[in-house]
């Protein structure tokens, strides 16, 4: 840092960085469907297709 600074610059990063990570995390958190619906699981469904043994030798 330099010698004339206050450490208001600091502050400011600090801050800028918690507003990040609450920001990021929330984000997380509200698409693996922790927070912000009243379903338990995940709301994307992936069906596989199915296997069959006909015509197959």
């Amino acid at each position: 840092m330099a010698e004339n600074s206050n450490g208001g610059i600091g502050v400011l990063g600090v801050l800028v960085g918690a507003l990040i990570v609450i920001v990021v995390g929330g984000g997380l958190l509200f698409a693996s469907g922790k927070i912000g619906n009243n379903n338990s699981g995940p709301t994307l469904k992936v069906e596989l297709p199915k296997v069959g043994t006909t015509g197959q030798k």
